[in-house]
């Protein structure tokens, strides 16, 4: 699943089951989130208000960031 990251303050979220890195556009203090895998590599991903397609499912978005992260490292 991962976690979220606040730039500003450090501050962490674990995701929970059904949850995605889009569904979460800032942290508690209005700080930008990075996206962390399982195993704390920083993965790419866009808040769902920066998704310009609104024709197309959360999740497949997700799902192609994730495969172009991968296809990168």
């Amino acid at each position: 699943m991962g976690y979220l990251k606040c730039k500003s303050c450090g501050g962490r979220y674990d995701l929970q089951p059904g949850e995605l890195p889009g569904d979460f556009e800032s942290y508690h203090c209005a700080g930008e989130l990075q996206f962390y895998d399982d195993s704390g590599h920083k993965r790419l991903y866009k808040p769902m208000n920066q998704h310009k397609s609104k024709g197309m499912s959360p999740l497949l978005k997700f799902l192609i960031i994730e495969k172009t992260a991968l296809i990168r490292f």
